[in-house]
């Protein structure tokens, strides 16, 4: 057994070198400005969002950190509650990114060291190649998603670099009459009946692919159950959410599942793939959110995927718990496929079970590695070092134990880093 495991390191290292750090990566799931991709200063860095969430569980309250108003105030703040930080994966995708602006990995982080680390930060960011040399020349990142909202005017972005992805949400599963508004003043149209919204939203999905934009995306609450509903119930229902009323609980099932279905079918008429993030459950007490585990989450979309069988759905899991329902499911329905690692998720136990099962159960064809969620450029890249190290791992297991042999790796390891997701996105 020790044998065995020194030989899955010493190959994890030899393929990572040799390859999977050169190949090429698009990574499908971001919130980067296209406008303005990278960090403005060292704080948008230190302070991305996972590691604000590790520093608020360990005690450090929202109220102190919006006092913070200086770079200074904020490193000192950073540098003051960081130790307790050191040993979670965040944190070590952390020291990958820094990494970028000359902090060796190993080294202390001292205040004078991301003050100099900052200059670097701000001159970075007044450099309209650092984009693309961080991400395409120096990690091989190809295309990188952009999540654009359907309630806002697509913003002109560097189509080199990056894709846009049109994100649901506002419209669908939160749609509210506030959010209908915006919805109406973005399109200049008024969008007083459910024909006049079906109007509006066939013209954003058409004309989205039209410009470009190579996908849907909308996050499902794991606490809705997916009830179709006829277009006649779902009219009284839009009508009543536009006057700002309540709706009960099975209400907005039916709402949800109706609109669902619209712009499932507008995916499949603009021969958009759909991206279904799962999971999440928001808002709780404090404005948190947590992956919930909730029976039958992949399976309850079943009949859409039936119903919209030339439409690909993407699937991202917040929780490695619905990972085997994703696996069988995708294993019973051709328009599946699976991408990355998200949220709680994102970390090595889960990456290796949830990329060995797949492997193991799935064509890879069928199979995305990588998507960063990242709000800065810089952040992709710290995520995509530990993404890579992990598929290293996985091929290197799986051949140590005789499931794949050395011929499949490269092909594998860049199916699942690039082709697939190339093929699926028409990227």
């Amino acid at each position: 057994m020790k044998e065995s495991n020194k030989s899955v390191e010493l190959l994890t290292d030899e393929l990572l070198a040799q390859v999977v750090q050169p190949l090429p990566v698009v990574d499908v799931h971001t919130h980067i400005n296209g406008q303005d991709p990278s960090a403005h200063d060292i704080t948008e860095i230190v302070f991305y969002h996972y590691i604000v969430s590790e520093l608020e569980a360990v005690g450090l309250s929202s109220a102190i950190l919006k006092a913070a108003k200086s770079v200074e105030e904020k490193l000192d703040l950073f540098l003051k509650n960081c130790k307790q930080l050191s040993n979670t994966i965040t944190f070590w995708c952390l020291r990958r990114v820094l990494a970028l602006y000359g902090v060796e990995v190993d080294a202390e982080l001292t205040r004078d060291a991301l003050l100099h680390a900052n200059a670097k930060v701000q001159a970075t960011h007044a450099d309209p190649s650092w984009p693309s040399r961080t991400l395409a020349e120096t990690n091989h990142v190809s295309k990188t998603a952009l999540t654009l909202n359907i309630t806002e005017t697509i913003p002109h972005f560097d189509a080199k670099t990056f894709f846009g992805t049109l994100r649901l949400d506002d419209v669908l599963s939160t749609v509210t009459a506030g959010t209908l508004r915006q919805f109406g003043v973005m399109a200049g149209k008024k969008l007083k009946t459910m024909a006049s919204f079906e109007r509006v939203a066939a013209e954003q999905v058409s004309g989205f692919a039209k410009v470009g934009g190579k996908a849907l995306s909308l996050s499902l609450s794991p606490d809705e159950d997916y009830v179709p509903a006829g277009r006649a119930k779902a009219a009284k229902l839009y009508e009543r959410v536009r006057k700002g009323a309540s709706l009960s609980h099975h209400e907005l099932e039916s709402l949800h599942a109706y609109l669902l279905e619209l712009f499932a079918g507008l995916a499949c008429d603009a021969h958009l793939p759909l991206q279904l993030l799962l999971g999440v459950q928001r808002p709780l007490p404090a404005q948190a959110a947590v992956a919930i585990i909730s029976p039958r989450l992949v399976t309850r979309y079943a009949l859409l995927f039936h119903k919209f069988r030339d439409l690909n759905f993407d699937l991202f899991l917040a929780a490695a718990a619905h990972s085997q329902e994703a696996v069988a499911t995708a294993k019973s329905y051709p328009n599946i496929s699976l991408s990355g690692f998200w949220w709680y998720g994102f970390s090595p136990p889960y990456i290796r079970a949830m990329l060995t099962e797949r492997l193991l159960a799935l064509p890879a064809a069928k199979l995305h590695a990588f998507f960063s969620d990242a709000y800065n450029v810089e952040w992709s890249v710290g995520k995509l070092a530990l993404l890579r190290r992990e598929l290293s791992r996985v091929l290197a297991e799986l051949m140590v134990s005789h499931y794949i042999s050395e011929s499949q790796v490269p092909d594998l390891a860049r199916a699942l880093l690039h082709d697939n997701a190339t093929s699926l996105y028409k990227l």
